[in-house]
């Protein structure tokens, strides 16, 4: 099971924004060739380790995510996967599974649950840093900031799908005094109790 994050190269321009000079720009949102990959940041369950991806071992990522039963982001489903699959790597329906889609199919919504927003709620941890920054920051050869922002921005996936493991609720950024229930699929949920693939068995012999 793998929790991610990406990043891109070229910077998106907000609205009514200007350009910044020497800065090289995508064609907006759906522009998920020209935006270009800087980084996929990873944790792995089954080694227990982060890794980094970069474009002299990208295409070392294929083979890890299909060796992997799950891959968990947050807003994955809507932006990382398309980015990756633009650029040759692809994740399966089956294998995906999108923290934010499943925190909207319980409360109707996704305003209010940003990443940050919710780490603050329940963990008292926050962003370093705003993603929309991070492709300036790497066309100005600051990669370390960015590698750092980006594994940042895994760790507190892994914080909220931990939490989701571990207690099935998180408590809600818009009112810290509710709670809400999430259901984690089973097998995500065994996983991450277990600490091992599901591709192992246990003493029966069992996969679990």
């Amino acid at each position: 099971m793998l929790v991610f994050d990406s990043e891109i190269k070229k910077a998106i321009r907000g609205r009514g924004e200007e350009q910044i000079p020497g800065i090289e720009y995508c064609e907006g949102w759906k522009d998920f060739i020209g935006m270009g990959i800087s980084i996929v940041g990873v944790y792995d369950f089954r080694e227990a380790k982060y890794r980094v991806f970069l474009d002299d071992n990208l295409s070392e990522l294929q083979e890890l995510i299909d060796n992997r039963e799950f891959c968990i982001g947050f807003n994955n489903e809507s932006f990382d996967n398309k980015l990756l699959a633009a650029h040759g790597i692809n994740i399966s329906e089956e294998k995906s599974f999108d923290l934010l889609k499943a925190i909207k199919e319980v409360t109707g919504t996704n305003k209010g649950f940003g990443l940050g927003a919710i780490c603050e709620a329940n963990f008292r941890t926050s962003k370093n840093g705003d993603g929309a920054f991070a492709p300036i920051l790497w066309q100005q050869k600051q990669y370390g900031k960015v590698i750092d922002y980006c594994l940042n921005d895994v760790s507190m996936t892994l914080k909220v799908l931990t939490q989701l493991i571990d207690y099935e609720f998180i408590v809600d950024p818009r009112n810290e005094e509710n709670t809400i229930g999430i259901e984690l699929p089973f097998n995500i949920r065994n996983i991450g109790l277990n600490g091992f693939s599901n591709n192992e068995t246990d003493k029966t012999g069992e996969k679990v």
